[in-house]
């Protein structure tokens, strides 16, 4: 690395929860591609913590150069990944006609990768349940704790209100909250 002050601030980041953010971001990031069964398969053989961990090496290795005065290194590390995903994709057997738009249906709201099937790798999974441990601990009354609990069940709206016996805009309120606690965690 050719920035000794680079790699001294690089020495002292969290990485066990920064590997955690940018591998649920790419979780999000790689389902905007259509998978018929939930199960995430990368071209080239490539998987999800591949990505994450490719991003990190370019960054330590200098291939790839952060300027910690320009950009936080997260989010840096985002532009890294969405750059490789993209490489991925860059050859005939796939086209944008098998690209999803997130914004078409809240894609990336709380849940959207909280529903992965037992098709995941065991790492993809501990990654999931590190995020639910979060999303539990974020509860600051009990009846967070119990929409947290529906939401993690796969409830929908109807069936949490249902359940819990609340009006509809006191669930909106709490769901509304849990998802910023969740984007939150995210960025």
């Amino acid at each position: 690395m050719e920035n000794p002050e680079v790699f001294d601030i690089l020495g002292s980041v969290d990485w066990q929860k920064l590997i955690l953010q940018l591998t649920v971001y790419t979780i999000n990031l790689a389902k905007c591609y259509h998978f018929p069964d939930k199960c995430i398969i990368l071209p080239k053989g490539k998987s999800v913590e591949d990505l994450v961990f490719e991003a990190i090496t370019k960054v330590f290795t200098g291939e790839r150069k952060w300027n910690p005065d320009a950009v936080e290194l997260k989010p840096f590390l985002k532009g890294v990944i969405k750059s490789l995903h993209s490489h991925l994709y860059d050859c005939p057997e796939y086209s944008r006609r098998d690209y999803h738009d997130p914004s078409d249906d809240d894609f990336f709201q709380v849940g959207a990768f909280l529903h992965l099937t037992s098709t995941e790798t065991s790492e993809q999974q501990m990654y999931v349940e590190q995020f639910k441990e979060y999303l539990v601990q974020s509860a600051w009354d009990e009846i967070s704790k119990q929409i947290i609990d529906c939401l993690l069940m796969e409830m929908n709206r109807k069936e949490i209100i249902e359940e819990l016996e609340l009006s509809p805009d006191a669930v909106s309120r709490y769901i509304r909250k849990i998802r910023i606690i969740a984007e939150e965690f995210l960025r």
